[in-house]
């Protein structure tokens, strides 16, 4: 494994992919494999678990894996900053680009430590929140901004527009979009179908539906088609 020519040391074959082997008492294994003739990490595709790699990367593992289990962990990214736990993340970027000057990665997620960012304790640094990024776009000059859109947080409560959800969903807009900070459309024509649906099983002094008015606006308007029916 050597080049005459200049200092760089090259590993690879005459023909046909690459395999590394790794080798105990019972024989030979290949859990690394590299498609082509000779390998590059620009070109190459890389297989961890099979020696047929389809892709840039492919994962292989076989389990035992049944229906009832609770699932295998193929790939684990493991992010140690020290001493202690405060507010970290860690993400995984997606890039698109071209030979203009766009601002990049325009897709981010990640995850986040603790309860919606407050790490503070022990038993709050085994918390952790699923997050989504999106960027709003690129100017001529190749610039933008990357923002938190979504969480699922520790609870299971999802926010959108917000980082603290406080409820199983919690809907946050200060810059509204045609008036309204959620939509539900159903354009399915079905005789039992409904374009929201509220079941509860509260007791005494709770509310199936609540509505809470802040401002100085009305309280609730019924349209049907664009003709008003009654507003409060």
């Amino acid at each position: 494994i050597s080049d005459a020519t200049n200092d760089n040391l090259r590993i690879g074959t005459r023909g046909g992919n690459m395999n590394l082997f790794s080798v105990t008492d019972a024989g030979a294994a290949s859990p690394l494999a590299f498609e082509g003739s000779q390998f590059n990490f620009i070109t190459g595709n890389v297989g961890i678990g099979t020696d047929s790699p389809d892709h840039l990367l492919d994962l292989y593992k076989s389990t035992s894996t049944s229906g009832g289990s609770t699932g295998t962990t193929l790939q684990r990214l493991w992010n140690y900053v020290g001493s202690d736990l405060s507010q970290q993340k860690t993400f995984v970027d997606f890039v698109f680009q071209d030979d203009n000057a766009n601002f990049t990665p325009q897709v981010r997620i990640g995850a986040e430590v603790g309860r919606n960012g407050d790490a503070n304790a022990i038993s709050k640094e085994g918390a952790g929140a699923f997050v989504v990024y999106t960027s709003n776009g690129t100017d001529e000059a190749g610039s933008g901004e990357l923002a938190e859109r979504m969480r699922v947080d520790y609870q299971g409560n999802v926010g959108i527009g917000t980082t603290s959800p406080s409820n199983v969903l919690h809907v946050k807009s200060t810059t509204l979009n045609n008036g309204a900070a959620a939509r539900i459309e159903n354009t399915r024509d079905g005789g039992g179908d409904h374009g929201l649906q509220v079941i509860a099983n509260g007791s005494a002094g709770s509310f199936a539906t609540r509505i809470q008015q802040q401002g100085a606006g009305d309280i609730l308007q019924v349209l049907d088609g664009s003709a008003e029916v009654f507003t409060i």
